[in-house]
C-alpha cells in the first residue's frame, strides 16, 4: 500500500474457492475451483472522504481458471 498526497494505491491478491455465482455478469454456476486474481485499487481522498475510486482486476484470468469459454458465451448471446 502506498499513500501520498490525496491518493492511496493498493495492490492485492484475491484467492478463494468458486462456490457461488461469480462473476455475476457471466452467471457461471459453482465450480468449486480455486481462483486467484491480481488487483490494483486507487483511491482519492478529500477531507477524510473517499471522492474517487478505481480498480483494475484480471477478470480474464479468473474466467480461465473457471474454465469459461468466452467464444461459447458470445455465441449464446
Amino acid at each position: 500500500m502506498i499513500a501520498e498526497d490525496d491518493k492511496v494505491v493498493m495492490r492485492c491478491t484475491l484467492t478463494g474457492t468458486h462456490n457461488g455465482q461469480f462473476p455475476e455478469f457471466l452467471a457461471v454456476s459453482s465450480t468449486n475451483r480455486a481462483i486467484c486474481q491480481q488487483q490494483i485499487h486507487i483511491l482519492r481522498v478529500r477531507d477524510r472522504q473517499l471522492v474517487e475510486y478505481w480498480v483494475i482486476r484480471d477478470d480474464l484470468a479468473v474466467m480461465r481458471q473457471l474454465g469459461v469459454s468466452l467464444i461459447q458465451r458470445a455465441n449464446n448471446c
